[in-house]
């Protein structure tokens, strides 16, 4: 008796195809680094980061697959005094000839919901590292011929300049510690592009 063929069907395997990580950049052309912290108790002292550049390794679609890394150029930091610029690079401080750099490495990257992101990472000043929590906000992303282009970012971080050996002048004199106040607010307004700079 001849057998009968049954008929199996056959179900597509379907294949989710997620894009690879991507190098994005960013520099003070479109971008912009400033700090802030308490100057003579009752004011804010301000300033700027002149030179600076990042790289970022970005997965659209898995953010925390991301990675970031920021150099800043020591003797670029700014605070409209030059007197203070002055010291402030000098080898009490900054000590910008011995330690021309500053670093940040992320080490995890954590979405709390769509826009939100908390980056912990390592800071580098002078000789001195230290755990870093940096809480960055998405603003926009600007696509260009339906590919994303340009991605906004803003954020904060807070650090406290004692924990990483930079005392004011004759410090810990209590006079000293009070033209300077030790927690210094790092904002930033970030234009990433895509691409290695």
């Amino acid at each position: 008796m001849r057998g009968t063929a049954t008929a199996h069907e056959v179900r597509p395997v379907l294949r989710i195809s997620r894009p690879r990580p991507e190098l994005w950049h960013a520099g003070p052309r479109e971008s912009d680094i400033r700090f802030s912290l308490r100057h003579l108790v009752v004011a804010r002292l301000t300033g700027r980061v002149g030179r600076w550049r990042a790289g970022f390794v970005i997965d659209l679609d898995q953010p925390d697959r991301s990675s970031i890394e920021v150099i800043i150029d020591a003797g670029s930091i700014e605070t409209g005094s030059p007197e203070r610029d002055t010291y402030a690079r000098s080898p009490e401080f900054l000590n910008v000839s011995r330690f021309p750099e500053i670093h940040f490495r992320s080490r995890d990257v954590r979405m709390r919901d769509e826009r939100h992101l908390t980056v912990t990472g390592d800071l580098t000043i002078r000789d001195v590292t230290r755990e870093v929590e940096v809480e960055v906000e998405r603003l926009r992303a600007v696509a260009v011929q339906s590919q994303v282009a340009k991605l906004v970012f803003r954020g904060r971080a807070s650090v406290r300049r004692h924990d990483f050996g930079l005392r004011w002048h004759d410090e810990p004199d209590r006079a000293a510690s009070l033209l300077a106040g030790d927690h210094i607010d790092i904002d930033f307004e970030v234009n990433a592009r895509r691409g290695a700079k």
